[in-house]
């Protein structure tokens, strides 16, 4: 069972190139919506989590929406809905896990 995980990791690794991010990095994200027609919707926030489970990887992010308050999605690192990953900035952090950024403001994690 491990080694069919790795090859599907290996396979996933080799058809997806994006960048090493860590807990505290901004991202932005370019997802392609199947409820509109495909089309592209970006999203930014702050990672809060990453979840290394070889093809299975998902990743967690963070972010404030005026009007409407945090917002905490997950995504899966390799599904075919994500089209492209980039980094828009690093903050320096002490924990694997940022959950505790869930109780505070949001001038403290907004990106």
């Amino acid at each position: 069972m491990q080694v069919l995980e790795r090859e599907a990791a290996d396979r996933a690794a080799a058809e997806k190139k994006f960048p090493d991010f860590q807990p505290g990095d901004i991202l932005e994200l370019k997802l392609a919506v199947p409820e509109n027609k495909r089309r592209p919707a970006t999203v930014k926030g702050l990672c809060i989590a990453r979840k290394n489970r070889s093809w299975r990887t998902s990743f967690t992010i963070l972010n404030f929406i005026q009007g409407g308050g945090p917002v905490e999605r997950s995504f899966p690192l390799y599904s075919p809905t994500l089209q492209s990953l980039s980094v828009i900035g690093r903050r320096k952090v002490r924990r694997a896990k940022l959950y505790y950024l869930r109780d505070r403001k949001p001038s403290e994690y907004r990106a």
